[in-house]
Formats: structure tokens, sequence, C-alpha cells
């Protein structure tokens, strides 16, 4: 609408157009007559810088049982994952566990924290590579946060298959 009004009104005769103006209009609205549909590709929410410094978990901000700030957790994650590469298997089921109770500490706080979907849709991935009846409910259930909180989410769309 910003832009189609105005060169509807041009072309439309409307007083304050120039003849330029007019035949800019016009090539306008020919273009978007001829084109079949326009696909919206992305959609923005403005957010003062403020209030967006203010969703976001701060470096030095701890969480857990071990109080790992959120590089703390990716570092631990990072961790786990090579040793898993490395089929140490249940073996790191309680780092697992405590990196995943850091996770959901961290969401309890930070819900609309930009990597939040992310971080669970990790901390899932790695918790699936393990077999541990106490790490299989652990991941059922930050399946079920990212699945219901962060439902319109690249990751949870992944998890659905959908992706």
């Amino acid at each position: 609408p910003p832009l189609v009004t105005p060169a509807e009104a041009a072309i439309g005769n409307a007083s304050g157009y120039s003849a330029l103006d007019r035949r800019h209009a016009a090539i306008i609205i020919d273009r978007l007559r001829r084109a079949n549909r326009l696909d919206v590709i992305a959609h923005l929410i403005v957010v003062p810088e403020d209030v967006y410094l203010t969703r976001l978990a701060p470096a030095d901000e701890y969480f857990g049982p071990f109080g790992m700030s959120v590089l703390g957790i990716e570092n631990e994650m990072k961790h786990v994952n090579f040793m898993l590469d490395y089929h140490y298997g249940n073996l790191e089921a309680g780092a697992a566990l405590n990196i995943a109770v850091a996770v959901q500490d961290m969401q309890k706080v930070y819900p609309q924290d930009r990597d939040m979907a992310k971080l669970l849709y990790d901390s899932i991935r790695m918790l699936d590579r393990m077999t541990a009846p106490q790490v299989r409910q652990e991941a059922r259930h930050l399946r079920s946060i990212l699945l219901v909180e962060y439902q319109d989410s690249p990751q949870a769309q992944e998890l659905l298959g959908n992706s």
C-alpha cells in the first residue's frame, strides 16, 4: 500500500504529480499486474534496542546446577557431542542432563532470546544420541517446550519434518 496507493493516484490524474511521476507510476502498476502474486519472503518486527537487549540472555548470567553461561552451555554441549562421536553413549548422560536443566532455566528467564529455539533443538539432538531412560524423558520434555513455545521456528518445523 505505501507504494501502490500513490502510484494509483498518479495514474488516476490526481493533483501534485508530474508527467514523469505518472509515467513511473504506470510502470509500477503494470509490473505489479503482470506479476502472478508477490510472495512474502520475510516478516520484520522492529523492536527498540533497549527492549531487544532485555530479551537476550546476557553472557554473565548463569543457569542450571553448575551455573553455566550461554557460552558455557554451548561449549559443554560441543564437548558432550564430541564424546558421543567417540561412542561414550550413556556415560555422558549426567553432563547432558545438566545441560538440559541449564537450557530449561535459561528458557524460563529469557523465553524470547533469539537463539532459544536453536539451543533447545541442539539439546534435543544431543539427548537423542543416548538411550538412558532419564535422558529420553528429558528429550521428550525439551521437545514439548520447543514444539509448543517455538512452534513457528525453523527448528520446530525441522523436528516435525516440515522443513
